[in-house]
């Protein structure tokens, strides 16, 4: 978003969502071609993990990709590794997904680290763009995290979106606190 030719050929820039159920066979191909599958449990805990953000899946299929051992079959426990890999050597990707959420989004996602939010308390708008990025989902009246990396990371990050919030977040502190 910050290029100089952002929106200027095309107003309405493409979406790119997560990756659902359909998508699983051709994103799991090149796994599939080294004679590597995914136990019972080891796909769920891959989009909890992910939370099917492409970028993320990617990441972690990459890593396991990358195993010595081709043939095997891939457990949840080799999947939270990958994952865990991901949060210390490929922090780069959480960060720009990060830098691409609004103040907004990200005070949201802080407060998702403490406790699950009522969709009250998050404007609709808000709450699809934060869904389409793989970060939430709303179960009944709850909003939850829908992805175990970014919200680690966005723990990470609680202070400083708190104090922003803390400063910013009501009209009364922004009046009290933009002069300064």
């Amino acid at each position: 978003r910050a290029a100089d030719l952002w929106e200027i050929f095309h107003g309405s820039p493409i979406i790119v969502g997560c990756f659902e159920d359909s998508d699983a066979e051709a994103v799991f191909e090149p796994l599939a071609s080294r004679g590597m599958a995914f136990d019972d449990k080891a796909v769920p805990e891959l989009i909890d993990q992910t939370g099917g953000v492409p970028v993320l899946v990617s990441a972690v299929l990459h890593l396991l990709y990358e195993s010595p051992d081709p043939d095997t079959t891939i457990t949840v426990e080799e999947v939270r590794a990958a994952a865990e890999n991901v949060i210390t050597e490929q922090r780069e990707l959480l960060d720009a997904l990060w830098e691409d959420c609004t103040a907004e989004m990200k005070a949201d996602l802080a407060d998702l680290t403490q406790r699950d939010l009522r969709a009250s308390e998050i404007p609709e708008d808000r709450l699809i763009r934060l869904d389409r990025r793989g970060l939430v989902r709303k179960e009944g009246k709850k909003i939850r995290s829908s992805c175990r990396l970014m919200n680690r990371f966005a723990d990470g990050q609680a202070g400083e979106v708190g104090s922003l919030q803390r400063l910013f977040g009501e009209n009364a502190q922004f009046d009290h606190n933009v002069r300064g």
